[in-house]
């Protein structure tokens, strides 16, 4: 079903996100977002449809006014799959000071904010 609704989708030219049902936390999250237990869902706006089938897909298209035929710019690739629960990004090392930069003394604190040169002066 996955493998047929996603061919289904590039050859009509449908742009989508694909969601992956990945962990336990995921299968609850897309039951809480489409009420559907069995997969793949079609989400069109606040219209979906469980399990492939292409006369339901294409109909629920159709409604949402879709094209009939691909119209996607040459080389067109919809944006990697993930899961239905975003990952968190990982921390990044820039929140933690390089070497160098723990070893700097801080900088000296201006006498009056307000006497500073600048351009831009707050409101």
């Amino acid at each position: 079903g996955c493998d047929q609704g996603r061919a289904y989708l590039n050859k009509r030219g449908i742009p989508f996100s694909e969601k992956l049902v990945k962990s336990n936390q995921d299968i609850d999250e897309m039951k809480k977002l489409t009420g559907a237990t069995a997969i793949p869902v079609l989400k069109v706006g606040s219209n979906q449809q469980a399990g492939f089938g292409e006369s339901e897909w294409g109909a629920l298209l159709d409604t949402a006014g879709y094209p009939a035929s691909n119209q996607l710019p040459p080389g067109y690739k919809a944006p990697p799959a993930t899961g239905v629960i975003p990952e968190k990004p990982p921390a990044t090392a820039a929140a933690k000071p390089k070497p160098e930069e723990a070893a700097l003394p801080p900088p000296p604190p201006a006498a009056d904010a307000a006497a500073r040169p600048g351009w831009f002066k707050g409101f």
